[in-house]
């Protein structure tokens, strides 16, 4: 019985998944660089970066994870005699480098899970990039821990893989110059070795110089953001209250003048400035009027209009509020930004939105019958801290 020689180059399969997944791994970072770093207006600011980066990190994420199944279903071939002490260092390297490929964008996923943020992989399969379910309903109080916990997370986890690709890199053209061993030409299609080096060192410079623009990310900061409400009482007078509790991001491109809105809103939170009413309004079974236990969350995602100078003077968008959901536009009476904010050190923008709906729409006809007037009028005033540091220079 003969026995095959090990083979002495990966196949084309394991060829194709690391040069495809290295490949949208730089162009991933050079995105998550370009929106984090750089502010509407910079020549390195990409437009639609934001999105592209998710869907970027959607396809890292499954090519990775079709990568570790082939590698474990098809044996490498050998290392070199390079010693016992190198050889658990590759070992180990590859094994991190497997963990940042899956564990960046996985811990992506979950941040965009707790926002809320829908999205899709470069727009056409939103099936492939869904909210998890399990994450996106959890108690607000938990996702916000979570939500702090996971981006910060996601950040670091990218800086230390893209520490690793270098190392990697590092450790393939040392391989090839200075010992002329075959451990990069196992991985490389049948090509000039050297150019496809070369290549490997142009391709790692991505990053540095993407020159595209693209639209820069904002938390809703939940101390400056309260969404308040004017209501009628029987004709007699209007009761004002607000809800305490917001999460949400908000995305703005000045320069291309587009944006987003995604608020939600945790409904109990609700204050009218008397304890009574508030759990009435609350949690009131007879009559019911916001029915928390239900529907314990509204929600408000539109898109950014109407720009003028940069700023926006509209929100073309969507409220869910009592299990219903409905169109609402709001008017931008005011909007600024401070690039350097002096207490957070990065930009702050903040806008005043004002709308009217009627709460019948949604349900909620608690005094109809006793002459209530039934529209609602909503004024939101938002404050949102840009999620990554600000340029230095």
């Amino acid at each position: 019985m003969r026995v095959s020689a090990p083979a002495t180059r990966y196949d084309s399969v394991a060829m194709t998944l690391h040069w495809t997944i290295a490949l949208l791994i730089l162009i991933d970072f050079a995105l998550a660089l370009s929106f984090g770093r750089f502010n509407p207006g910079d020549k390195l600011y990409l437009r639609s970066a934001y999105d592209l980066h998710m869907s970027t990190g959607a396809c890292v994420l499954a090519l990775s994870i079709a990568r570790a199944v082939w590698r474990l279903t098809h044996r490498p071939p050998p290392l070199p005699d390079t010693g016992i002490a190198v050889r658990w260092l590759a070992r180990a390297s590859h094994f991190l480098l497997y963990v940042f490929m899956v564990a960046a964008p996985l811990t992506g996923w979950l941040v965009l899970s707790l926002r809320r943020q829908a999205t899709s992989v470069f727009g056409m399969f939103r099936w492939a990039w869904p909210t998890l379910t399990a994450v996106a309903t959890m108690p607000l109080q938990g996702r916000r821990f979570w939500h702090d916990t996971l981006l910060p997370a996601h950040i670091w986890f990218s800086y230390l893989g893209m520490g690793l690709v270098a190392v990697h890199l590092v450790a393939a053209l040392y391989h090839h110059f200075l010992r002329h061993d075959d451990v990069l030409r196992r991985m490389l299609p049948v090509v000039t070795a050297r150019v496809a080096a070369v290549s490997a060192v142009l391709l790692f410079a991505l990053p540095a110089t993407a020159i595209y623009a693209a639209p820069a990310t904002y938390e809703i900061d939940p101390n400056h953001t309260h969404p308040a409400f004017e209501v009628d009482h029987q004709g007699m007078s209007m009761w004002r209250g607000l809800f305490r509790k917001t999460l949400g991001t908000v995305t703005l491109d000045a320069a291309a003048g587009t944006g987003t809105v995604d608020i939600i809103v945790d409904v109990a939170s609700v204050d009218f400035g008397n304890e009574k009413l508030n759990e009435t309004a609350a949690y009131a079974a007879a009559p019911p009027i916001l029915e928390t236990s239900l529907y314990p969350t509204a929600h408000y995602a539109g898109t950014l209009g109407g720009f003028t100078n940069g700023a926006p003077t509209v929100v073309n968008g969507s409220l869910t509020l009592h299990g219903a959901t409905r169109p609402l536009v709001l008017n931008i009476v005011k909007f600024k930004c401070i690039p350097n904010h002096p207490l957070f050190k990065r930009e702050v923008c903040g806008a005043d939105a004002v709308g009217t709906f009627n709460r019948a729409d949604f349900g909620i006809t608690v005094g109809r019958a006793y002459g209530f007037n039934m529209d609602v009028t909503l004024r939101i005033q938002v404050e949102a801290i840009r999620t990554s540091p600000e340029p230095t220079s």
